[in-house]
Formats: structure tokens, C-alpha cells, sequence
């Protein structure tokens, strides 16, 4: 009776040890997430409510939200605990992943019905010579004995399993690579060695009636698109794809992408465009087509239940396209982004150059295309050789959007940036984060730039915002 009676004791006391740990950690955490200015150029103007959010993620239960408002300094911030993941935000970024390339493999033993009879053709002719243990022989043969179409593998990065498939014809020159290994077992193994083309990617939105829609950009090894008869519609275009079964439960997309009931919604045609990224404004009823033409950005605005196009608007000839973008100019890179805030669509890549784009009357206007690197650079901050801020590519670069949130006012356009910028100079850098306010008006540049110095906390998801 003693032994139970010291084992609940002991088993309080530990649990009260972790809940005050605990509390102390969370408390922590909550008071380490207050936001700091510590620099600022221009004058921020007045009276365009641009106060800021800040929310932290604890475990995907515990969400801290902050509240700060640039002019003043003052903020609050308030908790609440999520019992459940919280489900999509429209428009959704979705990402999407494009390849070609497959391979597949036998053992000498397989059954004849296993390996299709292109491969077994290939097999006999290499299967005439005797390989001794740990030798390997290889052949390349053209990728036309094997199918005359080529099948585009399409994964929505959204944990959606993929019925059907879309295919374009086999290219002439694509081939294949043959290997007979002899280890202990023979085993023989063919691989797509070369798909034909230079270039397959693509882009995608999710759209709150449960599809996906989808653009692809598939270039020859000639510098042609290839023919898009095998493709639904017999058109390259956009795209519609229902998911059926989709189901955010579990914070994630899960369901059947059903690439063998898409639709071709809109047309792009073979030839006249060089690439292409797909958005969705905030309300969702329109696709927002961004394509390079002649190396100029145009937009079209496409009504997304009829694919009726609504307008289109050039946004940047090829020489100022040339010269805001000159990072990432590939639309369809996964480094690039559309971004949809109330009336603001805005193409952004993950260098912080954008081009924004704002409705009025019903119509889309050109705005203003800039980026980071035109920032202000505060006293604190290091310089790169051409004077520019110094900042670290890799952190935010590859890992999320540096670009954070855009608003328009009416009159100005502010710009929610993350960075990480060298604090001590010299030849070893110490990279610290800060988020800047920048404010622009059009035509006029950049007014002002708030530097904001950011808690440095490895166990929160934090993301910033407007309120």
C-alpha cells in the first residue's frame, strides 16, 4: 500500500513539473514574440491603416496572433488552441511537379506475361551473349519501339492520388537505355535516357469547386511544343481536373485527381506563348493567366466556370520585363507565384521581385513592378558590391516566399517582406531575420520602409500579414 501510495505521489509531483515546465515554456514563447522597429525610412502615410499580423504556430495546436501598428508601436496578443487542423484558405497555392522520365525492371526470371513486349524484344536481341558475374552490358534504342506516345507524370503536391494520365506523342529522338546486369541473379532494367525534350514543367490552382486546374509547358529538343492531339481538348490551354473525394481533415488534401475526366477550359494554342503561371483571384470566379509573349508579361483574366475570357492586359513589355525580373523569369518555375489580396494580383518570385496588377471598375490595371532589391538599406545591415542590400537567397529563397502579404489601399501599395540580412560585415556573415514594411506609390517608388527585427524561435511556424 505504501509502494502505490509513493508511486502517485511521485507520478503528481513529475506531472506538475512538466505542467509548470510547460507553462513556463509557453509563457516564453508568448513574450518572445513581441515586435520590435528598430529602423525606418521615409514617413509612413497616414491615415491607410496598415497595421500588421504576426502568427505563431505552436505543434499545430497553439496559435498565438499579434497585432502591431506601425505608426503607433502599440500591439496585443491574444491565444486560442486548435483542436483540429484548420481547413483550406481560397485561393489555395498549390504546387505541382512535371517530369517524363520512368525506368523498369525485370529479373530473368519473371514470367513472360510481367514484362510487356517491347521490353522483351529488347531483351532477346541483348540476351544472346553470356555475362559472367558482375558484368553489364547496355543498349540504346529508340523510345518508339516502346509506345508511340509519352505519358507527362503530373503530381499536385496536395497528397491527391492520380487516376488517368496525359499524354503527347513519343518524340523522335527520345530513347532508351537497356541494361543487362549479371549479380548473382541477372537482372534487366530499362530507362527513358533522354525524353526528347528540353523542357516539362507546369502550374496549377485548387479552386473551391473541388478541381484543380492546370497548365503545362512542354518544349521539343527543337525548340517546338509538341503536337497536343493525345491531350484532352487536342489543345495545350488550361486545364479543369476534379479531385473527387477531397477531404481536408487532416490539414492536407487527400482524393482522387481524375486526369481522365479533365476539360479543357481555355485554349492557349501551340505556338505564340513561351510559358505560362495560373492564380485565382481572392473571390475565386476568376483564373488569372499570366503568359510570356515575345518576352513581354500579359495577363488574362478568365472567367473560371464558363473559361470565358474577360480581358486581357499587357502588364510589362520585354525590356522592363527583362529588367524586374532578373532572377526567376520562368512563369512556370516552382520559384514563381501568384498571390491574390482583395483587388491586388501580383506575380512574385521567391527573390522578392513582383508585378502587381489591381481591379477597378471591374477591370485589371497594371500597377507597379519592383523588388527587394531597391529596398532602403539600414544602418545595421551590410551592402553587397553594386551598394544593394546583402541579404542570405538560400533561407527564405527556397524554403517558403520571402513575400509575405500585399495591400492596396486605394492610393498606396504596401509590401510585407522576410529576410535574413548580414549584421556584422566583413568576410563572415551572422545572418539574422527582420520583416520590412515597405510602402510604394505608383510611379513614385518606394515612400517608406519599416524594419521590424524578428523573434527568433525554431519551434513556432511564424507567418506575417495585414490585418
Amino acid at each position: 500500500m505504501k509502494r502505490c501510495a509513493w508511486t502517485l505521489v511521485i507520478a503528481f509531483a513529475l506531472a506538475a513539473c512538466f505542467l509548470a515546465g510547460t507553462a513556463v515554456y509557453v509563457r516564453a514563447a508568448r513574450d518572445g514574440l513581441r515586435v520590435e522597429s528598430v529602423e525606418t525610412f521615409g514617413e509612413l502615410p497616414s491615415g491607410s491603416g496598415w497595421e500588421l499580423r504576426q502568427r505563431a504556430e505552436l505543434a499545430q495546436h497553439l496559435v498565438w496572433e499579434t497585432g502591431y501598428d506601425p505608426a503607433s508601436g502599440g500591439q496585443e496578443t491574444a491565444s486560442r488552441w486548435l483542436f483540429e487542423a484548420e481547413g483550406p484558405r481560397y485561393p489555395l497555392e498549390a504546387e505541382i511537379y512535371v517530369s517524363s522520365y520512368d525506368s523498369w525492371s525485370w529479373y530473368a526470371d519473371s514470367e513472360p506475361a510481367e514484362m510487356p513486349d517491347w521490353a522483351r524484344g529488347i531483351y532477346d536481341s541483348m540476351a544472346e551473349r553470356h555475362l559472367s558475374d558482375g558484368e553489364t552490358e547496355q543498349e540504346t534504342v529508340p523510345a518508339g519501339v516502346m509506345s508511340d506516345r509519352l505519358e507527362i507524370n503530373i503530381d499536385v503536391g496536395l497528397a491527391a492520388r492520380t487516376v488517368g494520365s496525359f499524354c503527347i506523342p513519343m518524340p523522335e529522338d527520345a530513347t532508351l537505355s537497356a541494361d543487362r546486369t549479371m549479380d548473382i541473379e541477372e537482372r534487366f532494367t530499362v530507362s527513358l535516357d533522354d525524353n526528347g525534350l528540353d523542357n516539362v514543367s507546369g502550374c496549377c490552382v485548387y479552386a473551391p469547386d473541388g478541381c484543380i486546374y492546370l497548365a503545362l509547358n512542354v518544349i521539343g529538343s527543337g525548340g517546338e511544343r509538341p503536337s497536343a492531339e493525345l491531350l484532352p481538348g487536342g489543345d495545350w490551354g488550361v486545364w479543369r481536373v476534379p479531385v473527387n473525394e477531397a477531404d481536408w481533415s487532416g490539414g492536407r488534401l487527400t482524393g482522387a485527381l481524375r486526369l481522365d475526366l479533365a476539360e479543357l477550359v481555355y485554349s492557349l494554342g501551340g505556338s505564340g506563348w513561351e510559358d505560362a503561371a495560373l492564380g485565382l483571384s481572392e473571390d475565386s470566379g476568376e483564373l488569372l493567366l499570366y503568359t510570356k509573349e515575345a518576352g513581354a508579361l500579359w495577363l488574362t483574366a478568365i472567367e473560371r466556370e464558363s473559361g470565358r475570357v474577360k480581358q486581357r492586359l499587357l502588364l510589362l513589355d520585354s525590356g522592363a520585363m527583362a529588367e524586374k525580373f532578373t532572377y526567376v523569369s520562368d512563369l512556370s518555375s516552382p520559384m514563381m507565384k501568384v498571390l491574390s489580396r482583395g483587388d491586388l494580383a501580383v506575380l512574385v518570385n521567391s527573390y522578392g521581385e513582383f508585378c502587381a496588377a489591381v481591379m477597378s471598375g471591374g477591370v485589371w490595371h497594371p500597377l507597379l513592378a519592383d523588388g527587394v532589391d531597391d529596398l532602403p538599406v539600414p544602418d545595421f545591415a551590410s551592402r553587397g558590391e553594386d551598394g544593394a542590400l546583402l541579404r542570405e537567397y538560400t533561407y527564405y529563397t527556397y524554403y517558403f516566399n520571402c513575400m509575405q502579404d500585399f495591400k492596396w489601399d486605394g492610393e498606396y501599395l504596401a509590401v510585407l517582406t522576410r529576410l535574413r540580412l548580414d549584421v556584422r560585415g566583413g568576410l563572415e556573415c551572422d545572418w539574422e531575420p527582420y520583416v520590412c514594411l515597405s510602402v510604394y506609390e505608383p510611379g513614385g517608388g518606394c515612400v517608406y520602409a519599416g524594419w521590424i527585427k524578428e523573434p527568433v524561435l525554431p519551434e513556432l511556424e511564424v507567418e506575417y500579414g495585414f490585418a
